[in-house]
């Protein structure tokens, strides 16, 4: 069939499709033949794939466009073959024609259909049909072959994938068993010249499992925090309720949402009376941890910071490593224009060649940095440096300034402004996305929480068939 654009093309080519029509039709004998119908067996078998696939490609929007494309390609080639197609009715085609002029118009038994010609020409290369049994028989082979695949592909990705390494914490039979009046334990801890510890987890958290089995059962000083703390546990999506002081009453859920509680464990605590004087933001490490216990214990809040407290007591077990993304920059103000990020590493970072040796050499990671401009600063380095508002200062004076104690902690900006950091132990998964929340701006669509993003982004990744383990 050939494009009409006027009304003596269409009578002509009326014509010619009547002859082209009889020729192929009017021949009796060949439906006697055995090739024949195997060719009909094969157009039918390759209908039948279009339709699965057309059908498959539905259930799975991550393949639809392979799969519809494939399906589409099967049905309407077949169909717009003069082997298999009866002849178009002249009425019909005389009718589609003048009101669709731009369009092919076929049929298949009592079916009539049209197709755009611009989509005609740029799919269908084999002038409508299959020249020979060769072509037909490899053509099907390729569309067996591909469909195969394609439903291979479907089986996989319509399969969701799982939410694997959330560990449920048992805590010690030490932890005190607290009615939850917060003020009346600190009385109880101060009798004992003890503090408190509130240890805010969430039900199935790998980090706060790994917390509480390294850090407070097994720790070579467990039986130092026995001495000197009381442990309270607090479940961050729990309706327990929490009395702060006589004046303060609210659910552990809504203690946490005062308290901006953004990862877990966060662990607060308390002088003898009843005020915050250190927190720990996430998992630390076992020695890290002893740093934050030694500070609190001594009552070194009463005289000095914790990056400071933390800052005398180190000794030089790092050297700084290379990355290929890292920018020496030290105006820090002249980078509006994309996000930053700040790495703050120092002679004494305990984690900091596991951060460089794991995350910071996995692909994945090191696209999600591109979104950035990468900039690492000496946390105890007093060489001049200009801020992100454009103060004079130094690196030391800076993650003062920020109250960054943990290294290596990663400080997030955008247009000028924190929208979040990186000051604890993440595993992958936690590490890559928050990353992309920051560096793809997906926090300017879910402002709230960094939660709501991720709880989006993880059915994405599952419903694509993909699983994700929060312990790796």
């Amino acid at each position: 069939m050939k494009l009409l654009n006027t009304e003596m093309d269409l009578v002509a080519n009326l014509t010619l499709d009547r002859q082209y029509f009889e020729e192929v039709y009017e021949q009796p004998a060949k439906y006697a033949t055995k090739a024949y119908w195997v060719e009909r067996a094969a157009d039918l078998l390759l209908i039948a794939i279009g339709i699965v696939s057309l059908y498959l490609a539905s259930q799975v929007m991550a393949t639809s466009v392979a799969l519809s494309l494939l399906g589409v390609y099967l049905v309407i080639k077949l169909c717009t073959d003069p082997e298999y197609c009866g002849a178009i009715d002249r009425r019909t085609m005389v009718i589609y024609r003048r009101l669709f002029p731009f369009f092919r118009i076929g049929n298949s038994g009592p079916v009539t259909y049209i197709v755009p010609e611009a989509v005609f020409r740029q799919f269908f290369t084999y002038s409508g049909r299959f020249s020979t049994m060769f072509e037909k028989v490899r053509f099907l082979l390729l569309a067996l072959t591909l469909s195969f695949l394609g439903s291979g592909t479907v089986v996989a990705a319509a399969t969701p994938g799982e939410v694997v390494g959330g560990k449920i914490s048992e805590h010690p039979g030490w932890f005190k068993e607290s009615f939850l009046d917060i003020a009346e334990d600190v009385g109880e801890a101060a009798g004992s010249d003890k503090h408190v510890i509130l240890f805010m987890h969430l039900n199935g958290c790998p980090y706060c499992f790994r917390m509480t089995e390294e850090n407070f059962k097994h720790a070579p000083y467990t039986d130092f925090i026995k001495q000197n703390f009381d442990v309270i546990a607090i479940n961050i999506k729990g309706d327990r309720e929490v009395a702060l002081n006589e004046e303060t009453s609210l659910t552990e859920k809504e203690l946490a949402a005062r308290l901006k509680v953004m990862y877990t464990p966060t662990i607060v605590f308390l002088d003898q009376q009843n005020k915050t004087v250190a927190r720990v933001n996430g998992y630390r490490s076992v020695p890290d941890f002893k740093h934050v216990l030694d500070y609190v214990q001594e009552k070194a809040y009463l005289k000095t910071s914790l990056s400071k407290y933390v800052d005398a007591k180190k000794k030089a077990v790092y050297s700084f490593r290379d990355h290929p993304q890292l920018k020496p920059v030290s105006d820090l103000g002249s980078l509006a224009d994309k996000p930053l990020a700040i790495i703050f590493e120092d002679k004494g970072c305990l984690d900091c060649d596991a951060l460089h040796d794991g995350h910071l050499k996995r692909p994945e990671v090191r696209e999600v940095l591109k979104n950035y401009t990468f900039v690492r600063l000496d946390a105890l380095s007093e060489e001049p440096i200009v801020d992100v508002e454009g103060n004079q200062t130094t690196p030391k004076a800076y993650a003062e300034k920020l109250g960054v104690v943990y290294r290596p902690s990663i400080v997030l900006f955008d247009k000028g402004n924190e929208v979040m950091r990186i000051e604890s132990n993440l595993y992958t998964y936690h590490f890559e996305e928050v990353l992309r929340y920051v560096g793809e701006r997906h926090y300017e669509k879910y402002p709230e929480s960094f939660y709501d993003y991720l709880d989006v982004r993880t059915a994405e990744v599952t419903g694509s068939g993909r699983s994700i383990d929060l312990s790796k």
